[in-house]
């Protein structure tokens, strides 16, 4: 890692109580073969010792900087951090979850050497349980200017994009303070408006830390998040054209009332005024081929508590599904394990 005035690449990690996973994060960060960077940590009022971790580190590490705030949420933390960083490109992780050695020297050579705006990588859902789930996008290798495939296509998380710092600047692009639940989706529809060049690399280096049920920035689905959703629904509507762009509107209405069922308590009128007003049946049947579209479709014509318990079942399914999955392919390759190892005696014998 480099000590000049600037770098290649800087690392932004948004730090709240994350002590169990965040030595995991900084040292899958601190062993990166890419040398020519700097991680940029913040600590957002951490209260389980999170804030030593990440002050042990930079004691450590020149490349390391830290810095305390009050807690003020996930977007304002990233929007500090953005602020302090002094990369060429930045990407962010997230403070439970970690990276592949190679991420980030991956990331920038194919972003470099095609002079891209974004470079964006493949990642794996890593369960509880031990399951994981492989994410990959397409074959990579071809710098496109795409609005249209990027929101079909790569609209959601920041931790698997690194983008060009100028980017943020050359377009006023910042994280809405207040906007913690969706600000990477935000700041995904706000960078496509941007128009930029991208390229994906088809490779799998993020390791994405499912912590369903847990406290941290994504996990628990508080009632004011969903309001935070509709205002990112209402910044859609007001940005995009509906005759261009109808399906990712439609899409995101889907999102958002799927994560309001999610929550501890969903508000059964906020979800049937919403997707009253912004799922209408005409675009369904528009867009009945788009596989969430169809999936809402059919729970429609159903109650708001039938559509909420539907939903609930469906995402247990999911995850449940990924751990079964996981399972079978642990009981298959000890199998094989056997197999394989019987053969060997008896080869001896």
């Amino acid at each position: 890692m480099c000590g000049c005035m600037s770098v290649k690449v800087s690392v932004i990690v948004a730090v709240y109580n994350t002590s169990a996973y965040l030595r995991q994060c900084l040292d899958s960060i601190e062993a990166q073969t890419f040398r020519d960077m700097e991680c940029v940590i913040v600590d957002d009022g951490s209260t389980d010792g999170s804030g030593e971790i990440c002050d042990e580190y930079a004691a450590r590490n020149p490349h390391f900087k830290v810095l305390h705030q009050p807690n003020a949420g996930v977007a304002a933390a990233r929007q500090a951090g953005l602020d302090m960083a002094r990369g060429e490109y930045v990407i962010v992780c997230d403070g439970d979850d970690w990276v592949e050695p190679e991420m980030y020297e991956t990331l920038y050579e194919a972003a470099s050497s095609s002079g891209v705006d974004i470079a964006i990588c493949g990642f794996w859902r890593n369960y509880r349980s031990g399951a994981s789930m492989k994410v990959v996008f397409g074959k990579g290798n071809r710098a496109r200017r795409d609005r249209e495939g990027f929101m079909r296509e790569h609209v959601g998380m920041m931790w698997n994009k690194l983008v060009r710092r100028s980017l943020f600047y050359d377009n006023g692009l910042h994280y809405e303070p207040g906007i913690d639940m969706g600000e990477d989706l935000l700041m995904n529809y706000k960078m496509v408006k941007a128009d930029p060049m991208w390229i994906t690399v088809p490779v799998a280096l993020y390791h994405y830390r499912q912590r369903i049920g847990e406290t941290s920035y994504t996990n628990a689905v508080k009632s004011e998040y969903i309001e935070q959703r509709r205002l990112i629904h209402i910044w859609m509507l007001e940005n995009f054209s509906e005759k261009e762009y109808s399906r990712h509107l439609l899409r995101d209405a889907i999102h958002t009332v799927c994560l309001s069922a999610q929550s501890v308590s969903p508000d059964k009128e906020f979800i049937a005024v919403f997707a009253g007003e912004y799922i209408k049946w005409r675009d369904i049947f528009k867009h009945v081929a788009d596989k969430r579209v169809c999936r809402y479709g059919i729970i429609k014509p159903l109650s708001i508590p039938h559509q909420i318990l539907l939903i609930k079942a469906y995402l247990c399914w999911r995850t449940v599904s990924v751990g079964l999955c996981h399972r079978l392919r642990e009981f298959m390759k000890r199998k094989r394990s056997g197999r394989v190892m019987k053969h060997h005696q008896n080869s001896i014998m």
